[in-house]
């Protein structure tokens, strides 16, 4: 019988055109304007590697071979005459002469021209470093401690570990699939009220049937679920293969964090369905009213608002699920799977405990005296 009324609430659900435009084609639309808006954003974010050019490399070789460990430079030999003309065409961002003292010339001021000052001050300090080091006892020199001695590297690598993955406009397109996500809690809603024999025709035919309402509600819930987590991947699948946004590559991890937000959705819903006693347009409204808010405090319309909340009420962005779900996309994205996203499912999967936990007890102290 389970499967039989899954069945049914499935095909039911799909045919619902009304829903069918807010978990998918007003979340394709809203992310299609953001791409035509930001579009030119995305490029310009991304990092690109520096072009630069080095006179008289064969004064420090080592010089020039750990710029090219930094992994962040195209690096070309040239002359002085020759450099200086590159730099006035623009073919490179500056050039480098090596010589008594390691200079750079830029001819304006950007984020690349600062990354190659800072890149000089980092070697002149660990080489000052050394030679401090060695001057005070030479003897260190025929030991190991040296080559545990690397300022570099590390300070280096954690900077272009992630050099693809620093642009922060993705969010915005995060958090439409929160969106997407979080106005499956309106069919969560409707289920409710379909066994609720005070809010509409089909609950008090459903109370007087002999059918089990625990079965009939876990199948429609069952059913909720399944097409919000189906609308949610659609979303997902047309922000990665039409508008070519950046998720990173752990999409296994992406389709765990969209069912659990579908889950979560769906059972937010009910539990404002079983609390709040007004009829089914009133619930339905204030899913979505809770969805826009809060996305919007995740920086759907603004970054600088999730990053304000998360530094001035933290304690709301672990509440919001919308934070949680679009925080959760961004940690795969840009640091891989770990504890921020291990966080952030852990506290939605605690939400879906809770919001069903909430139905359950009110749908079974629920009587009618009459019908």
């Amino acid at each position: 019988m389970f499967f039989s009324m899954f069945k049914y609430s499935f095909k039911r659900l799909l045919r619902n055109k009304v829903i069918a435009f807010w978990l998918i084609f007003w979340p394709i639309i809203l992310a299609t304007l953001f791409h035509l808006a930001f579009s030119n954003i995305l490029s310009d974010e991304q990092f690109n590697d520096i072009d630069i050019a080095i006179v008289n490399a064969g004064n420090n070789e080592e010089f020039v071979d750990v710029l090219k460990d930094t992994g962040i430079y195209n690096i070309s030999e040239q002359s002085l005459d020759e450099a200086k003309k590159m730099l006035i065409d623009k073919e490179i961002t500056g050039y480098i002469t090596v010589g008594d003292e390691i200079t750079a010339t830029v001819n304006q001021s950007g984020i690349n021209e600062s990354i190659i000052k800072m890149t000089l001050d980092k070697y002149e300090q660990v080489s000052n470093s050394y030679t401090a080091l060695i001057t005070a006892n030479p003897q260190i020199v025929q030991s190991d401690f040296l080559t545990e001695f690397d300022f570099s590297h590390d300070y280096i690598g954690s900077q272009t570990q992630n050099k693809n993955n620093l642009n922060l406009v993705v969010i915005y397109f995060y958090t439409v699939i929160a969106m997407a996500a979080l106005c499956g809690g309106s069919r969560g809603a409707e289920d409710i009220s379909g066994i609720q024999a005070d809010q509409s025709d089909v609950g008090a035919r459903t109370a007087v049937s002999p059918a089990k309402k625990s079965v009939m509600f876990f199948a429609s819930v069952c059913a909720s679920i399944t097409t919000t987590f189906i609308s949610v991947l659609l979303v997902v699948f047309y922000l990665m293969f039409a508008l070519k946004v950046e998720f990173g590559n752990l999409f296994g991890y992406i389709v765990l964090l969209c069912f659990i937000s579908s889950v979560t959705s769906v059972f937010l819903g009910t539990m404002i369905g079983v609390l709040v006693k007004k009829k089914l347009p009133f619930k339905i409204g204030l899913v979505i009213a809770i969805t826009m808010v809060g996305c919007f405090f995740s920086g759907m319309m603004a970054i600088d608002i999730k990053y304000l909340v998360q530094e001035k009420a933290p304690l709301l962005a672990y509440i919001n699920p919308a934070n949680l779900i679009t925080d959760g996309l961004y940690s795969l994205y840009y640091y891989g799977v770990g504890e921020r996203y291990y966080i952030n499912i852990a506290i939605l999967s605690a939400m879906a405990v809770i919001f069903s936990i909430v139905t359950i007890l009110v749908i079974r102290r629920q009587k009618y005296a009459h019908l």
